[in-house]
């Protein structure tokens, strides 16, 4: 009852609005709360312009207003140029002389309504679609009567999910109005009979209405008078390219995606987009620069030969690099098949003795430092005529008296799990390194120690004598652990990485990302852990870069399933301005990013499939851009960007503790600019 109310006091205000003759037309761009981008723009420009239905008053058309049964009959005699002087009422609820009693009493008149059978109209009733259909068609039936003319077919035959709740008396009417192009479903093919009318709805429906002339005088609507609806077609093509560095691609393979659309106009207005294909949206039309554009057997796409070009760059020539943690020394390979090795020297006086603060020689009384063993081992690998002081022979001593207490691989990872305890980058450093594997190789080099021992105390202090090369030989590091090790350190920083973007996305905390869009983003996360990179071989020794395909999937995963989450966030063209506008505080020049000519990105990135062209142009379906670029984003990789994102990666996987090593520079040929480009154009 609470509705009836508010359509009875609506019904007051609309005395001078919609039902009451104007002194002159409306221009639908005078109300404020009608959009061109709305559905039922063109459709309230009709029904204003010929004074069928109008305002509410403050420059408001109110289109999701219901309708009251009384408000609709007025229109429909407005249509026929009923008379709207002061009549007396058929009905018991229907006053005399009120703003509806001449349209109502034409219409009973007319058989275009009935009543409840009970002497009531209910005037203030809103009216369902199912009632609106039945009118309407009742309306037909006359109007074609009276003027000798035929209503022109252009709807087509539909089956609803809810049409068993269309009442029995309304049934066939509904059937005449959806045959006729007067009225639709929803997406979900639902008729929704019991649902009110809105204004905007029964605007439409009254803008549909369109007639052909049997040869008599016609009427109003027939072909001769513009109340007709005009329609027509334009084609357009959106085009997307991704250009890259010369250095990347050997041959300029066309790396582009394109769609055509048609824009369906009415009066001018653009009220339909529809893609050749399929309803695309920006998501779609992104996607589509990753996918299978060449045709080629085993579904090799252009995205694949790009990334096999970049690895056929990369892999060139063997790249050997090295880092010191600590003292060890770490030495990292990649060879031209793409296969990572990595091995480790450690450092002696690590494995046998500590800092040297309260190791002593009981001879001597003195600390044996562990500046004094690194010094003579140096001096040992070197080989060759030397000769040895008598403080050189007590610290060798020292030495072997200390290595001789490592009795097996426990004693080594004893040994180094002490010297490691408090610093972390040794500690993580000798987590890939095999205390068995380690073992061994000390134990060689402590016999070598000891045959050297024996040699320099035969031939006394500061004596000459040759001396074989005694190295400590390096050890296979274990990258499958590093790489496991990064794996759970980036998996453990999720949920941080999510609450950082959810804060840039919402840096008011007005909104909260629900489980759904959460649940996408970590999907996301997951296709860039450390392990999406490499694959294990060699019992965890070496690590292989995967194949071109595995890396395309994966910037196909990326792509779609980012465009898929912005989707998710459903937002309007001010927050992704906003979101825009801190990208390029954050990341433009620190990593080389430029957005160039990108006003409707926004727009385009807030419009849905339905009008994604149609925000690309004026909202009469001309292009807004002439030259025909929409935006453009390019990404320029030199030294210092490429620095910057490598620290930005580290900084995510933390690598710089797990994995040793440092990131040679073999991605020169790889930097350049990268434009991703989009253009729509109007066919001729």
């Amino acid at each position: 009852m609470k509705k009836q109310a508010i359509s009875a006091a609506l019904a007051g205000t609309m005395l001078v609005g919609t039902m009451a003759a104007p002194a002159m037309a409306v221009s639908v761009d005078q109300f404020t709360d009608i959009k061109t981008t709305d559905w039922f723009y063109p459709y309230v420009q009709k029904v204003a312009e010929k004074d069928y239905m109008i305002g509410v008053g403050g420059n408001l058309f109110a289109p999701t207003t219901e309708m009251s049964r009384a408000m609709f009959v007025t229109v429909l005699a407005r249509l026929e140029g009923v008379d709207e002087e002061n009549a007396k009422s058929n009905f018991d609820d229907v006053p005399d002389n009120t703003w509806y009693t001449s349209a109502v009493n034409w219409a009973a008149e007319n058989g275009i309504v009935e009543g409840n059978g009970a002497g009531k109209f209910m005037p203030e009733d809103e009216i369902t679609r199912q009632d609106m259909c039945t009118m309407m068609a009742r309306y037909v039936t006359y109007h074609q009567k009276k003027h000798n003319v035929t209503h022109v077919k252009p709807g087509t035959e539909k089956t609803f999910t809810d049409e068993d709740q269309i009442a029995d008396y309304a049934a066939k009417f509904v059937e005449q109005c959806v045959a006729w192009g007067l009225i639709e479903g929803n997406d979900l093919g639902q008729f929704m009979p019991k649902s009110f009318a809105t204004r905007a709805e029964a605007a439409a429906v009254i803008s549909r209405l369109s007639w052909r002339s049997n040869g008599g005088s016609g009427g109003p609507g027939d072909d001769d008078d513009d109340d007709e609806i005009k329609t027509e077609s334009v084609k357009y093509y959106i085009n997307l390219k991704l250009d890259v560095p010369g250095s990347v691609a050997t041959s300029d393979p066309e790396f582009t995606a394109a769609y055509s659309a048609t824009i369906t106009k009415t009066n001018g207005v653009v009220t339909k987009v529809e893609f050749d294909d399929e309803s695309v949206s920006l998501t779609d039309v992104v996607t589509a620069l990753i996918a299978d554009t060449d045709g080629a057997e085993g579904g090799d796409t252009v995205l694949v030969g790009y990334v096999q070009q970049a690895l056929n760059k990369l892999l060139k020539e063997e790249h050997v690099f090295t880092k010191e943690i600590s003292g060890q020394t770490i030495t990292v390979k990649i060879d031209t098949e793409g296969v990572i090795s990595a091995q480790g020297v450690m450092n002696v006086a690590d494995l046998i003795g500590t800092d040297g603060s309260t190791e002593g020689l009981s001879l001597l009384g003195e600390a044996v430092t562990k500046q004094e063993m690194m010094d003579l081992v140096e001096k040992i690998q070197q080989g060759g005529g030397m000769k040895f002081s008598q403080r050189e022979i007590d610290v060798l001593t020292y030495m072997v008296d200390k290595a001789n207490e490592l009795k097996d691989a426990e004693d080594v990872k004893a040994k180094l799990d002490e010297y490691a305890k408090d610093n972390s980058a040794l500690e993580n450093a000798i987590k890939g390194i095999s205390s068995n594997e380690l073992y061994n190789v000390f134990d060689e080099y402590r016999t070598e120690l000891r045959n050297l021992k024996t040699e320099v105390e035969e031939a006394g202090a500061n004596n000459e004598i040759i001396v074989d090369a005694v190295e400590m030989k390096p050890v296979d590091l274990n990258l499958g652990k590093y790489l496991e090790l990064a794996n759970e350190k980036y998996v453990g920083k999720m949920d941080a990485a999510i609450a950082r973007l959810e804060s840039n996305l919402y840096p008011d905390d007005s909104k909260e990302l629900i489980d759904t869009q959460t649940t996408l983003l970590k999907e996301l996360y997951g296709y860039n852990k450390p392990s999406e990179f490499f694959t294990v071989e060699d019992e965890g020794k070496t690590l292989v870069l995967k194949d071109a395909g595995a890396y395309a999937d994966m910037i196909t995963h990326n792509v779609t399933q980012s465009m898929e989450f912005y989707d998710s966030l459903e937002e309007e063209e001010s927050f992704y301005q906003g979101l825009l506008d801190r990208a390029q505080i954050k990341y433009g020049d620190k990593y080389g990013i430029e957005y160039i000519n990108v006003s409707s990105l926004p727009g385009l990135l807030a419009a849905t499939e339905e009008n994604i062209l149609e925000y690309l142009t004026d909202g009469k379906g001309d292009v807004v851009y002439t030259d025909g670029e929409i935006f453009s984003v390019k990404v320029t990789a030199d030294e210092d960007s490429y620095d910057s994102w490598l620290n930005l990666i580290q900084g995510e996987w933390d690598v710089a503790d797990n994995l040793p090593g440092q990131v040679p520079n073999i991605l020169t040929d790889l930097l350049g600019d990268y434009t991703l480009s989009m253009k729509i154009t109007k066919g001729e």
